[in-house]
């Protein structure tokens, strides 16, 4: 549940943790989830996404290999590793759509005292200016 969800004004928290790793035996890894690209806020951005997914499912014939999955004489084993196949195909189809979607734009500033204290004035203004237009 995210944060600042709740019942009334509380906010709740869920923590799963396992005994061993509590008492230190077995300390578990912590990962970080790899970011998505796609903003569904941006409609546009959400319009392409699904356009250029469609066609590479199009392209790839991704519905008929799942509908060959579900072949009556084929064994449970088999039919699990090419759902499996098919399913990593899909998420390479995905990932690769959000790159093409949306380009990220990691622009790296080098820190600068002059920038930091002319954002810092900008601001102070602003907040004057709110202020005194009721707003603040």
């Amino acid at each position: 549940m995210p944060i600042g969800y709740g019942v009334g004004d509380h906010t709740m928290f869920v923590v799963d943790l396992v005994e061993d790793s509590l008492i230190g035996t077995q300390p578990q890894a912590i990962v970080r989830p790899g970011a998505r690209h796609v903003n569904s806020r941006i409609s546009q951005s959400l319009k392409n996404y699904n356009k250029f997914l469609e066609e590479m499912i199009e392209h790839h014939r991704l519905r008929e290999k799942l509908q060959q999955c579900f072949d009556p004489g084929m064994l449970k084993e088999e039919r699990k590793e090419k759902l499996d196949k098919i399913d990593d195909e899909a998420r390479q189809y995905m990932l690769n759509t959000e790159k093409t979607c949306q380009k990220l734009k990691y622009s790296q500033i080098p820190f600068s005292l002059e920038a930091s204290l002319w954002i810092k004035h900008a601001q102070s203004y602003h907040s004057l200016l709110c202020f005194w237009n009721g707003k603040g």
